[in-house]
């Protein structure tokens, strides 16, 4: 028997330094219906992305390092501890 039931869609977006172009992205992806939920990995931003992330509160996931490694490896490490089946990264670029 199939399992009928809706598989979540994740969008994860790895930010490094795109202050200027985050939060439109976000935006975006907040209004989209094909996505359950943002996921937003910071990996050691100085120019204000932070501030950007933590302003959309408890509608993100925010994960913060404070360590600049490089996004994509940071992205798939947190994206094994997620339990959702379909997952999307988006870039601000």
């Amino acid at each position: 028997m199939k399992n009928n039931k809706k598989p979540q869609v994740s969008a994860i977006v790895p930010v490094f330094n795109e202050g200027g172009r985050v939060g439109k992205v976000i935006d975006t992806l907040l209004k989209s219906d094909l996505i359950d939920e943002v996921i937003c990995i910071n990996d050691g931003s100085s120019d204000g992305s932070l501030k950007i992330l933590k302003g959309f509160g408890n509608k993100i996931k925010l994960i913060n390092f404070k360590k600049i490694k490089v996004k994509v490896q940071r992205s798939q490490r947190e994206l094994k501890k997620q339990e959702e089946i379909f997952y999307s990264f988006v870039t601000a670029i």
